[in-house]
């Protein structure tokens, strides 16, 4: 009986677990490295819808820019129109030429075209994209 018990208890010896605190300790240090990573979300967040609309910004003023060089004839030059639409933004479109800006050659005009926002931090931005075309 007595090496039974010798068995047995070399046994239980070897099946010791992790305690209580171990265990404790371990999930606060997984929290800790967890949370640490908490303020990155918020960073990528606000990056993402950055972004967002920016690219919706440029989007809106390539279309534009592309629809001003398709279309024949231009509108009377110097030609200014500024508009908003259904998102926030505001597009601002000018075509200048030789007469309206001296620095364009003779024969080319200017398509400018500068799209404005303010983003969820209430801070305006803005775009400006410009491309020339023979006349």
């Amino acid at each position: 009986m007595t090496q039974r018990r010798q068995i047995l208890g070399a046994i239980r010896a070897s099946e010791a677990g992790l305690t209580m605190v171990e265990v404790l300790a371990a999930m606060i240090i997984a929290a800790v490295g967890i949370l640490s990573l908490a303020p990155m979300m918020v960073v990528s967040i606000r990056g993402n819808g950055m972004a967002d609309s920016l690219t919706q910004a440029t989007m809106m003023a390539q279309t534009t820019l592309e629809t001003l060089k398709q279309q024949n004839p231009l509108p009377t030059i110097p030609y200014s129109n500024t508009f908003a639409d259904s998102t926030g933004m505001t597009q601002h479109v000018a075509i200048d030429d030789h007469a309206s800006d001296g620095q364009i050659p003779a024969g080319v005009n200017r398509l400018s075209v500068t799209v404005s926002w303010t983003d969820k931090a209430g801070v305006d931005r803005s775009i400006e994209y410009s491309t020339f075309r023979v006349q």
